[in-house]
């Protein structure tokens, strides 16, 4: 299997994933942990970004 992504990638996109599902889900029942996700997903992104114009090459 050709791995087209390093594991920080990998483990960034998953990582995005759950904060998205994890606002997702809280929407309507807890505000704080709604807010705490929204800010990680965020968080995520900038990095993501910034790893997107570093890299690892």
């Amino acid at each position: 299997m050709v791995r087209v992504w390093d594991r920080a990638v990998r483990s960034f996109h998953w990582a995005l994933v759950l904060s998205f599902v994890t606002a997702w889900l809280t929407s309507h029942s807890s505000e704080g942990i709604h807010h705490w996700a929204g800010y990680a997903a965020a968080a995520l992104i900038g990095i993501r970004l910034l790893w997107g114009v570093l890299g690892t090459r």
